[in-house]
């Protein structure tokens, strides 16, 4: 369960990051994509700049609860069907 749960966390975490880099560019190009924080909106690069660091995280939590919930259940009724042992 923890290996699935830490490659789920990665793979998410990456997607993540790529999410929160184009958003970065899309804020230097002049694309307004604004960043709620609490009450209050962010706007232009510090906007981009937030999400490089807090899009990766929140993702790497929706990568675990995904993982717990979706992708653990989903390979050990497999690897049940398809008789192989975790050892």
């Amino acid at each position: 369960m923890k290996l699935v749960i830490k490659k789920s966390s990665l793979i998410y975490a990456c997607l993540g990051l790529l999410i929160g880099i184009f958003i970065f560019v899309s804020s230097i190009i002049g694309i307004d994509i604004p960043f709620q924080f609490g009450n209050h909106e962010i706007h232009g690069i510090a906007a981009g700049m937030i999400s490089i660091f807090f899009v990766p995280l929140v993702m790497a939590f929706v990568g675990a609860i995904h993982g717990i919930f979706i992708w653990f259940p989903i390979t050990y009724i497999l690897n049940k069907l398809l008789g192989k042992s975790d050892n």
